[in-house]
């Protein structure tokens, strides 16, 4: 397997990467566009993501976040 599929390896990395192609979201407007997707598993799936340097996280006045591609 090469190193930039096993980056974006695994159920959800492709559908998140796909939907913050789109704009950036905040982590319950992703959950409620992937039916299925869990809040842990989303944020393990994030969490990944940005070690990997696919998507940042951005805090924002008011303690709400946002993930950017």
């Amino acid at each position: 397997m090469t190193a930039a599929v096993a980056v974006i390896d695994g159920k959800w990395k492709t559908l998140v990467l796909w939907l913050l192609e789109e704009r950036p979201y905040r982590p319950g407007e992703l959950r409620r566009r992937v039916p299925g997707l869990t809040e842990k598993v989303l944020t393990q799936t994030l969490r990944e993501m940005g070690d990997d340097g696919l998507v940042r996280r951005e805090v924002h006045v008011g303690g709400w976040v946002k993930a950017v591609s």
